[in-house]
Parts: structure tokens; C-alpha cells; sequence
């Protein structure tokens, strides 16, 4: 494998992770863009009027400026390609208002939650905008999917991150049915018998962290440093730190308005002492 595609290849696997739960600091996400407000897709300068590109850099200066940290996706719906984002942390009335802003149909937001078996995921809800700015959640999931062969090579209604597709799987999706299973390596995993028979059921559960199924997502060459606070060295700085970074993402949840917005940047600022601190 090259460099650059080993580079592509853990992006994408880092972005899964969060969207798969296994980030413990984020708990919560969203997916949009600000191009084709209400479906226009004929903006042009000419007109007087910003163009896609103008759109999406402008919110890409917002979620920096907000400390959000978000990651550029790029997606195919119903023929057309839009460039969107993933945005860790974000609440969902802040991404209400942004949805409203920019004049968005549709926006994506998920929630992490814990499932019977101890083990976190995300739900994620479709939020539709009516012609007054009014939003409503019409559909929730609780995966996103991406192991699969079939989704690496679909041609329409698919997200990607780096060049490697995903899905969330909203109304008549073929993985519509799926639910959050276990993590990987605590479950044997299906041979390829077993996987035709689990896409025939109603309902069937996927391992829950992504797996070497087709080589999707290569396994690393390297280990990673982890988040996870009982898997850390325990010096006393890397403790603070995870106090730190714990306490920080208690207010996010629980604050609102430019406190929720400082609460975001200290958190981010700890998290990257941290990653410096181990590395």
C-alpha cells in the first residue's frame, strides 16, 4: 500500500471509529452541507448570489471558528455530488440553526447511546426542514455502515470520507435493518454462508466496530494511541488531562450559547496536550 493511500485509508478508519462510538470523548455528530440550498443547484455569481464553493467555505470558516473540528465527506444523492461535513461535538439545535441558515432541506445529527450489551453507538436522526424553517426528525437509525463490498461499490446514495464510501441507512436502504452488535473481537465473525443468510433476515446484527471484511479498512501498521482513560499511561499529567478533557465534555452537553462554545475549545486544547504528551 502507498503512503498516500495508507494516509487516505486512516482518516476515513478514524472518522468510522467516531461514528461508530469508539471515540469516548465525542457524543455527538453532524453531517451536512451548505450547497443546493432547497435543491437549487444553478447558483452562480452571475445571479447575484453565492456560488456552492461560496457556501460550504463559508461554513467551513464558521465550524473552524466554533472550534468544531470538522472533517470534509463528500456524498452522491439521487444523481447528485455534494461536498459536506462531519461534525464532531455539535448539538442538535445548534445544527437546527445551521440546517435553517443555510437553507438546507435535510441535515444528519446522531446521538451516542448505550446499547443493552454496555457497548456505545450512534443514532442518528434525519431532520427535515419545511418551507417555513420548521424542523422535524422523520427517521432515526442506529449504524452507519461501510464493511460491506456492495457499499464500496454503489454509484449513488452513498457519503465518503477519503475515497471510502459509507452509508447511513434511511428509509428503503437495503441495511435499513440494521442494528448495533457487538465489538469486534468479542464475536466470532461470519463466514461468507452465513453473511448471504444474514442479508436475507429481517433483522440482523453487524459487529459494531468496522472489521477486515474485503479489506475495507486495512488493519494498522502501527499501534495508535488510544482515549480510552483506563488503557493510558497513569502519570500525573496524563491524568489531569483526562480530568481535564472530562470535565469540559460534561459542559458541552450541559451548557449553552459561547459558554458550550468554550467549554468545545478547552476541551480541544486538552485533547491535543494529550496527544502530545503520548507521542
Amino acid at each position: 500500500m502507498s503512503f498516500e493511500k495508507f494516509i487516505a485509508e486512516s482518516g476515513f478508519a478514524r472518522a468510522r471509529r467516531m461514528m461508530m462510538g469508539d471515540v469516548p470523548h465525542i457524543d455527538s455528530l453532524g453531517i451536512m452541507t451548505a450547497q443546493n440550498p432547497r435543491y437549487k443547484t444553478t447558483l452562480d455569481k452571475k445571479d447575484g448570489k453565492p456560488s456552492n464553493k461560496d457556501l460550504n467555505k463559508h461554513l467551513w470558516d464558521h465550524l473552524r471558528t466554533a472550534g468544531y473540528g470538522p472533517i470534509k465527506t463528500k456524498g452522491k444523492f439521487e444523481g447528485m455530488w455534494e461536498d459536506s461535513f462531519l461534525i464532531p461535538h455539535i448539538a442538535k439545535d445548534e445544527m437546527e440553526v445551521l440546517g435553517r441558515r443555510y437553507g438546507q432541506a435535510v441535515v444528519i445529527w446522531g446521538e451516542k447511546k448505550i446499547a443493552d450489551n454496555g457497548n456505545p453507538y450512534f443514532n442518528f436522526e434525519w431532520i427535515e426542514f419545511d418551507e417555513d424553517g420548521n424542523a422535524e426528525t422523520t427517521q432515526t437509525r442506529p449504524v452507519s455502515v461501510a464493511s460491506f463490498e456492495d457499499i464500496q461499490k454503489r454509484a449513488d446514495m452513498f457519503s465518503m470520507i477519503k475515497g471510502r464510501k459509507f452509508v447511513i441507512p434511511f428509509w428503503d436502504d437495503p441495511y435499513a435493518k440494521h442494528v448495533p452488535g457487538e465489538k469486534y473481537g468479542t464475536v466470532r465473525l461470519p463466514d461468507e454462508e452465513e453473511l448471504a443468510a444474514m442479508r436475507k433476515a429481517e433483522a440482523y446484527v453487524v459487529p459494531f466496530f468496522e472489521n477486515p471484511f474485503y479489506d475495507a479498512i486495512p488493519l494498522p501498521h502501527y499501534p495508535e494511541p488510544t482515549y480510552f482513560s483506563e488503557k493510558l499511561p497513569q502519570d500525573d499529567e496524563t491524568l489531569e488531562l483526562i480530568e481535564t478533557i472530562q470535565k469540559h465534555q460534561k459542559e458541552i452537553k450541559e451548557l449553552e450559547g459561547k459558554n458550550r462554545w468554550y467549554a468545545r475549545i478547552k476541551m480541544n486544547r486538552a485533547l491535543s496536550k494529550l496527544w502530545e504528551h503520548l507521542t
